[in-house]
């Protein structure tokens, strides 16, 4: 699993988007990268719903809420 943070997953997702419609990366490569990403963000909330429901604090769910 990565250590990356949902915000970190969400900004790489836009930046996937900005490469594709600068016609630096093709609509297969985007979608196969956004797919992935996808996948591992919604591994890292299933891994923060386990730890809620164990009592354990995650680092996402201690911050202060606001944007990326």
């Amino acid at each position: 699993m990565s250590d990356r943070s949902a915000c970190a997953i969400s900004e790489e997702i836009e930046r996937l988007r900005l490469l594709y419609l600068r016609g630096a990366m093709g609509l297969r490569e985007y979608f196969e990268g956004r797919v992935r990403l996808e996948i591992e963000y919604e591994n890292l909330r299933e891994e923060e719903v386990r730890r809620e429901a164990s009592g354990t604090q995650s680092l996402s769910t201690r911050r202060t809420s606001g944007s990326c």
